[in-house]
């Protein structure tokens, strides 16, 4: 058997050398390379989404959600009695299954509310602040920063200040590190009480402060997942670059200690959003109406910039001087960015309302998460953005929606990378070996 096909290889070679061969053979190798192509492609974008509304209350909000990596669970914020524990009404903290299609309520509070939830990657932690009865615990009056173990049901404090506020907390996607915006002296820090970055080690319990200013303020921090870079926007000048007091976005670098000025905007201010930065920390996205780099935009409208930290260079995706376009979000594996905008990316929002839109990094393209109505805000998207959760405003209620991409043209309905391999090599092979078997006959 070996030699028969040792015979056969050597007829195949053989036979490649005449020209009409050798076409051959490039030609089934070139299709078969092509076809992979093709189904490479496919996986880019999300061309389709379905669209579930996943909060339907006509009177009472539900907004601010964060999703885990994988899309499974979304934290959220909401009025709505969800699970027929919450017939007061009050804004608490809730988790939605996506698979399982379940509701969770999370917080119980009877005074004060449950805001800006934060999952982190594997959907086992949620951060939040509240001002209110945590786990029966009287509140002392201030905003306070809590984390919620999916797991074992326990919520504990992260701050417990009796003068000053701690909001918006970000969880880094491992689950070990919280960075939030405090305007309390914690640790004897921030005696001017001043708006600062802290971030919170979750194994160690220790608090540390990352900005020191006197009258400027810093907020939204986002981190990367391991923690150690935390992007944020301060008006401060935190590094001698920005001495007219614009809001620019920061990066900390946790390993060095270091702040460095990313935008250096002069006639207008840019944001940031809890989500800015990506798993590896080599990308910001951010809104701005100015020219990160200095100057203004044309119609001054915000629009959507990202920044890439290996070339330290900024990419302006979106471009329009009548509509703008905010909220921008990076996904954890650095290949897409949700945003907001009234702006006619694709041809599917004519009526120039606030939708929700997926930029796919890799090929440069944009697609519109479906149409659904209202007012759309807040996108966040799963790692790869293949799920993407929003909220939007029907009829002066918010709502929580997530979309799930579907791609008509996806690896399941496209024959694999070692299928049409195989086809190719074995329809090159029949060919080439019934040519060979007929010149020997003609030899013969």
């Amino acid at each position: 058997m070996a030699s028969v096909l040792s015979q056969t290889l050597k007829d195949v070679l053989q036979y490649s050398k005449s020209a009409f061969g050798l076409f051959v053979l490039t030609a089934f190798i070139f299709s078969s390379f092509l076809f992979v192509s093709q189904n490479a492609q496919a996986q880019l974008v999300c061309r389709q989404a379905f669209v579930e509304q996943i909060t339907n209350d006509p009177v009472e909000d539900s907004d601010q959600p964060s999703i885990s990596a994988d899309g499974s669970l979304i934290a959220f914020q909401s009025e709505v009695d969800l699970t027929g524990q919450n017939p007061d009404n009050r804004f608490q903290l809730f988790l939605y299954n996506t698979v399982e299609k379940e509701f969770t309520q999370v917080t119980f509070l009877t005074t004060g509310v449950a805001s800006v939830p934060n999952i982190s990657a594997d959907g086992s932690l949620v951060t939040f602040h509240s001002q209110g009865d945590i786990n029966g615990v009287p509140p002392n009056g201030e905003i306070q920063i809590y984390l919620y173990n999916v797991v074992t049901g326990i919520i504990t404090p992260v701050t417990n200040e009796t003068t000053g506020d701690s909001r918006e907390p970000s969880i880094n996607a491992l689950g070990t590190k919280i960075a939030f915006r405090s305007d309390a002296d914690i640790n004897g820090g921030n005696p001017d009480n001043n708006s600062e970055i802290y971030q919170y080690d979750i194994n160690t319990t220790v608090i540390k402060q990352i900005t020191d200013t006197m009258t400027d303020t810093s907020s939204s921090a986002s981190m990367n997942s391991d923690g150690e870079l935390i992007a944020f926007r301060s008006s401060a000048d935190l590094t001698g670059q920005n001495p007219s007091g614009f809001r620019q976005i920061f990066l900390y670098n946790g390993n060095t200690d270091s702040i460095s000025q990313i935008t250096k905007a002069t006639t207008t201010t840019t944001s940031s959003t809890r989500y800015a930065i990506d798993g590896s920390g080599s990308l910001i996205a951010f809104s701005s109406d100015g020219n990160p780099n200095g100057g203004a935009l044309p119609g001054n409208q915000t629009q959507v910039f990202l920044f890439d930290g290996s070339t330290f260079s900024f990419e302006q995706i979106t471009s329009s001087p009548d509509q703008g376009a905010f909220s921008a979000a990076a996904g954890q594996d650095g290949s897409c960015v949700v945003f907001a905008s009234r702006i006619d990316i694709t041809g599917e929002n004519p009526e120039e309302e606030v939708k929700s839109f997926l930029y796919d990094i890799p090929s440069a393209t944009f697609e519109q998460v479906g149409n659904p109505p209202g007012r759309q805000s807040n996108p966040v998207a799963s790692a790869d953005c293949t799920k993407i959760t929003f909220q939007s405003r029907i009829n002066s209620v918010e709502q929580v929606f997530v979309a799930t991409c579907i791609d008509p043209n996806a690896p399941s309905t496209v024959p694999t990378l070692s299928e049409w391999g195989l086809l190719a090599m074995a329809g090159a092979l029949g060919i080439v070996g019934f040519m060979v078997m007929r010149r020997k006959k003609v030899t013969v």
